[in-house]
């Protein structure tokens, strides 16, 4: 991220998921069928696959599906026939209204698919406000962002003690 130098502090959100990715769609690429299911509190978030397909030896598939909500990561995979998950390597797409159609490429072929999921979790919010941008009384920084601080000129910054924390609900 880059801010113009006039600013001094900021505040950062950081979204955070800590829960696996759970299955709410998938769609076998032989028979083309699809299934779905959903739990009390899950997102209203659509998702109908359309169209498997291959192109340059990699494995293709529309999904028409509802705009992401913000609380809730969401993602399509491919499952391979030796039950092996691959993400996507990318995507296209469009806008229409409450809908979005959008095409995802994978790094094999279709006939190692044995299906395509839609998956989801909920996704949780950290902020950190007022994060100074330059923590050094105002020291500038030198070529590749190392500060140039008397305290500092001629040693190696370091972080402290590696501390882990479990957090619990």
């Amino acid at each position: 991220m880059a801010w113009p130098e006039s600013v001094r502090k900021v505040t950062l959100r950081l979204g955070v998921s800590v829960v696996p990715w759970r299955t709410v769609a998938w769609m076998d690429r032989i028979t083309q069928s699809t299934t779905s299911t959903r739990h009390a509190g899950d997102p209203n978030w659509t998702v109908n696959f359309h169209l498997a397909d291959e192109k340059g030896g990699q494995a293709q598939v529309t999904v028409v599906r509802g705009y992401d909500d913000r609380n809730w990561l969401s993602r399509v995979i491919a499952m391979d026939i030796r039950g092996r998950e691959h993400t996507d390597l990318g995507g296209t797409g469009t806008s229409a209204d409450t809908m979005q159609a959008w095409t995802y490429t994978f790094p094999l072929p279709l006939a190692d698919v044995k299906e395509f999921r839609a998956q989801i979790r909920p996704m949780h919010w950290v902020e950190f406000r007022d994060v100074m941008l330059h923590p050094l009384n105002g020291a500038q920084s030198q070529p590749g962002g190392y500060p140039s601080h008397p305290s500092t000129s001629g040693s190696t910054l370091s972080f402290g003690s590696v501390q882990e924390r479990t957090l619990t609900k």
